[in-house]
């Protein structure tokens, strides 16, 4: 997987693609398989004398690349970049061009407009391109003008007229892809840094890992919309920075690799630092603040590094503890012969279950029939009065899977997916109901990994959505071709349309009802429909403090 992602390019979200190039040569005869390994037969041998082999991809067989000086304006626009000012460029939420066969690319849509307001250009003048050009309704051009002006290819000059920027007629006369690149560097958050992300091996999809990427640049972990980043990379591919292998698949050209270095691109946020510091022992990964994403990580990685120290059996113990604590299932740890290793509560009140908690530390990563020992489990259900088993481990035999899998009174969680729960938890929180499946014993393993991931998908949807009807509410009210602001329901769908993100009227309700409420405040709701009541940017602030607040109130 590492040599077809790193050295051909071949970004594949699973083995699937290695599983069945192997089996079909196993099939063929030319390998072999045996004690967890690929071997190369005698046959396969003999067919790699008679066959050409690609080469990986080497930068070194194609033609060096080479790249013009900036012309005088943008030089002296890339010279006056620093650390602020790449964090304080336009963020380019919204960023939309459309689509036309007219135009080969993306390159010459804004060679197009670029011309097109040389001297100047009305605004009706404008939006009558647009419509006739692209075949697009009245209330699209308002986001191509804003797209326009937030790249720095066109700015306004009186009150109902636009004209190209000076940067933008410097990279007009030059002729350059990469003068219009500079600029849009320049003026747009999260641009050029597309380039060193693509070619990181960690990051290997596009669009929604970069989206999730992007979030790391920003100091209150902030992204994009996968079509904001779309709008960005359709530029860097125009530009020749970028290709495209396959329909969400893109890599950095040599091209691309050359124009970054000579570019200043903003570094990874640094992540907020804890109120005090968190030692890597179960026991202080138990009293980790619920609220802070480092804690949680911290926790995740004990759990994992506890469930293979098999020297070491509490460590996984209180490590499990933790976790179902954070979680929010009140949890206490017991251990000692005779007795499970802990309880866990789910639920309040009569609304409560308690359950006993089992863990099996493995060095291999598989636990064995013998070390687990099923049959003393019924005792301590019994002892503790509790309704079933939580058993938690790196991994177990096949047949003890299965075993534990049929028992209705126990729940086999894998020591890696209670860890990526509590992941989760700080960045996509499920509530204790929603985490019963965490919990369920009628689940096997792959059900309950399934049902989690399922419920982390619908709770990732809905801050999309939330998130994506904060940016259609603050342009409209950041527009300054509008005057009051005001969207109903169905234009904010017809809006978020226009920047391909569907959503249904129940989804684009739900955000509105939890952002118009008296605690979040966010968005204003009146006869005329939805307003933004202040700017995106200190909404995250003001939904993390009433979580402070929270935390303060609880001593």
């Amino acid at each position: 997987m590492e040599i077809a992602d790193i050295q051909y390019g071949l970004h594949w979200k699973s083995d699937t693609q290695i599983r069945n190039r192997t089996s079909w040569l196993r099939a063929l005869g030319v390998l072999d398989f045996y004690n967890s390994r690929l071997h190369l037969t005698e046959a396969g041998r003999r067919v790699l004398d008679k066959v050409e082999v690609a080469s990986p991809l080497a930068d070194a067989e194609l033609p060096t690349p080479s790249i013009n000086d900036p012309a005088p304006a943008v030089a002296e626009l890339l010279g006056n970049l620093n650390a602020a000012t790449l964090a304080s460029r336009t963020r380019g939420g919204m960023l939309y061009l459309p689509r036309s066969k007219k135009y080969a690319d993306k390159l010459d849509i804004l060679t197009a407009f670029a011309e097109l307001a040389i001297p100047a250009i009305k605004t009706t003048d404008l939006k009558i391109f647009c419509v006739r050009e692209f075949n697009i309704q009245d209330s699209s051009t308002e986001s191509i003008i804003g797209t326009l002006k937030a790249l720095g290819i066109i700015e306004q000059v009186s009150s109902d007229s636009w004209s190209t920027t000076a940067l933008a007629k410097s990279w007009l006369e030059s002729g350059d892809p990469l003068d219009l690149a500079r600029i849009a560097h320049a003026r747009v958050w999260y641009f050029g840094e597309i380039l060193h992300d693509l070619d990181d091996p960690s990051i290997s999809h596009y669009p929604k890992a970069l989206a999730q990427r992007c979030a790391e640049y920003h100091p209150e972990g902030r992204g994009l919309l996968d079509t904001a980043v779309n709008s960005r990379v359709s530029i860097l591919i125009a530009c020749g920075l970028i290709e495209k292998l396959r329909t969400t698949d893109y890599r950095v050209t040599p091209l691309g690799r050359l124009f970054r270095s000579t570019i200043l691109c903003q570094d990874l946020a640094c992540p907020t630092q804890p109120d005090s510091e968190v030692d890597a022992n179960p026991q202080a990964a138990a009293d980790i603040p619920p609220n802070l994403a480092a804690d949680a990580q911290t926790l995740a990685d004990e759990i994992e590094a506890a469930s293979i120290d098999s020297a070491n059996h509490q460590r996984l113990e209180r490590a499990a503890v933790a976790a179902f604590n954070y979680l929010g299932m009140p949890s206490s740890h017991i251990g000692g012969s005779g007795r499970a290793d802990g309880t866990v509560r789910t639920g309040i009140g009569v609304q409560s279950q308690l359950l006993t908690l089992e863990t099996k530390s493995s060095a291999t990563g598989r636990v064995s029939e013998e070390a687990a020992n099923l049959l003393g489990l019924p005792e301590h259900r019994e002892k503790a009065g509790a309704a079933h088993t939580l058993l938690v481990g790196p991994g177990f035999d096949r047949r003890l899977q299965q075993a534990a899998d049929r028992d209705q009174n126990i729940t086999v969680i894998l020591a890696s997916l209670l860890a990526e729960t509590v992941r989760r938890q700080a960045i996509t929180p499920l509530t204790v109901k929603q985490l019963a499946p965490l919990v369920d014993p009628t689940l096997s393993c792959a059900q309950r990994e399934e049902a989690l991931s399922e419920l982390w998908r619908r709770e990732e949807r809905r801050s999309k959505v939330e998130h994506a009807v904060i940016e259609v509410l603050e342009e409209e009210a950041l527009n300054p071709l509008q005057e009051d602001g005001w969207l109903d329901l169905t234009s904010i769908r017809r809006e978020l349309r226009r920047y391909d993100f569907l959503a249904s009227e129940e989804e684009v309700l739900e955000a509105l009802r939890f952002l118009t409420s008296p605690r979040i405040a966010v968005v204003e709701e009146s006869k005329h429909g939805y307003r933004s009541s202040m700017p995106k940017a200190a909404i995250a602030r003001r939904i993390r403090a009433i979580g402070e607040q929270w935390q303060q109130a609880s001593g």
